[in-house]
């Protein structure tokens, strides 16, 4: 790379840097300016405000709820995949326009109205910011639960981050085909919730994030497809026997055909992240033997009979596994009670706050 070359693309950076939005939102030397940079030098471009538009195209992208995103590659193919999937929902777009607002235009010019909408829709239908306090606690069992969101609405604020609105009970459903599809005037479902519905069907159809798409609708600034998604999530479910379930998994959505081995490298760091953030740590054969031989004595016993009880594990274990013995019933009492321990932390919330007795 010569000296000419590299001036040039320090002078992209430099005009990037230096742009509205960029400057507006806190974002100098990030990852997004870096791509812009890249790509402004790549293609010439000498239309800044093309460029500046980019930025709210890719600010959904760099926040997305519990969702790490990629700011993808800008090449000629990514922006006009973008560009021909928007088209092609662009009439679904304009139908949900029509049905909260009476026009298929975006109602709003700029995401402070947006914002000021939504923030209004939010107090109306007394839907509650993430954070905010259940005032009727759900009971089950001997305990009272505060119960997790059943689903959060994410949207672009005017501070260029991604922000939630918890919504706490209409649970509308998804549809797969329009004869499907509930008419919203016949039913009386608030805006807000018609507005989340639709855009997380939209974000499962297309792969758009549902900022980007609630930004579309409102706004009508375009989305942009990210390469891949990270998400960690927790799963809330009382089981009829009255026992809380809540496994934590992290899913990966793959978008790009053409994804190089250091954004798979990226991917497995995020992953890595995400369990290591729970304290996951795998457990191993000898666990698992001693879990099944606890459950074939019919154990685990408590009380009367349970030292006799754990004696006699550990003297079929030191028979069946003589290179793994244990000298006291104690030990192997431990590691199973262990076992269960980070079995049950595998499915509860990091806190145990959300559990408070009756």
């Amino acid at each position: 790379m010569d000296k000419q070359e590299r001036v040039s693309k320090d002078i992209f950076l430099e005009s990037v840097n230096n742009l509205g939005n960029i400057q507006r939102w806190e974002l100098k030397d990030s990852p997004v300016v870096q791509v812009l940079a890249e790509f402004a030098y790549k293609y010439q471009i000498r239309n800044l405000q093309l460029v500046d538009d980019l930025v709210e195209r890719l600010a959904p992208l760099l926040q997305a709820g519990n969702a790490t995103t990629s700011v993808p590659e800008l090449t000629s193919d990514s922006l006009l995949t973008s560009d021909f999937l928007a088209d092609r929902i662009l009439p679904w777009i304009e139908l949900v326009r029509t049905e909260l607002f009476g026009s298929r235009d975006a109602p709003f010019h700029g995401i402070r109205q947006s914002e000021q909408w939504i923030d209004q829709q939010a107090k109306d239908q007394r839907l509650l910011p993430v954070g905010g306090k259940f005032d009727e606690p759900i009971s089950s069992g001997r305990f009272r639960l505060a119960v997790p969101p059943k689903r959060t609405f994410e949207y672009m604020g005017e501070d260029g981050k991604v922000h939630k609105v918890t919504m706490t009970d209409i649970h509308i459903g998804e549809w797969k085909d329009p004869e499907l599809r509930p008419r919203r005037t016949e039913q009386g479902i608030p805006a807000l919730r018609w507005l989340e519905n639709e855009t997380r069907i939209m974000a499962r159809s297309t792969g758009f994030t549902q900022p980007a798409l609630i930004q579309f609708i409102l706004v009508g600034v375009r989305p942009v497809l990210p390469r891949y998604q990270v998400r960690g999530e927790t799963v809330y479910q009382v089981t009829p026997a009255g026992d809380i379930l809540q496994p934590f998994h992290v899913e990966i959505e793959i978008r790009a055909r053409d994804l190089g081995f250091e954004e798979l490298r990226q991917i497995y760091q995020i992953y890595r992240r995400q369990l290591q953030s729970r304290k996951a740590k795998a457990l191993n054969e000898e666990h698992w033997l001693i879990y099944r031989l606890v459950k074939e004595r019919g154990g685990p016993l408590s009380g009367k009979g349970s030292v006799q009880f754990w004696k006699s594990v550990m003297e079929e274990w030191n028979t069946l596994h003589p290179e793994k013995r244990y000298s006291h019933w104690k030990g192997i009492k431990i590691i199973y009670e262990r076992i269960i321990k980070r079995l049950e932390v595998r499915f509860k919330t990091r806190s145990d706050d959300k559990r408070q007795p009756i």
